[in-house]
């Protein structure tokens, strides 16, 4: 995620001016204080530009997923080129569509085809 952000900071119009305006601040003291406390100040600045440029990332993916999974399927043809538009029909012919797909067939086992099959391990080989 940080290097999506800062791909995303650097190209943002303001951001360099908002480095620069943030950098040139004076501030007083040993060269290695102040580049301590221009890092500390300028970190505070990014957080609080990227909240006010971009709002807050996570929460506004979150609101737009959702706005995603709540489209619907407007409208759908059926096997028999019938349009269908309302959607609990839509839902019903979906929900009969999926469960025939992925129901499961009894398995149907003859008995007098198995017993013709010969057996090749012993019960005392099989335990």
């Amino acid at each position: 995620m940080e290097e999506k952000r800062e791909i995303m900071w650097c190209s943002h119009e303001n951001f360099k001016a908002m480095v620069k305006e943030n950098w040139q601040v004076p501030i007083e003291g040993n060269p290695f204080f102040i580049l301590i406390q221009k890092l500390k100040r300028l970190k505070k600045a990014l957080k609080t530009w990227n909240k006010e440029t971009f709002g807050h990332l996570p929460t506004n993916i979150k609101v737009e997923t959702i706005k995603r999974s709540k489209a619907l399927i407007r409208e759908l043809q059926d096997e028999n080129g019938n349009l269908m538009t309302d959607q609990k029909e839509i839902s019903e012919y979906l929900v009969k569509h999926y469960t025939g797909k992925f129901k499961r067939d009894e398995l149907y086992m003859d008995e007098e085809l198995i017993q013709n099959v010969p057996e090749m391990i012993t019960e005392e080989e099989n335990e």
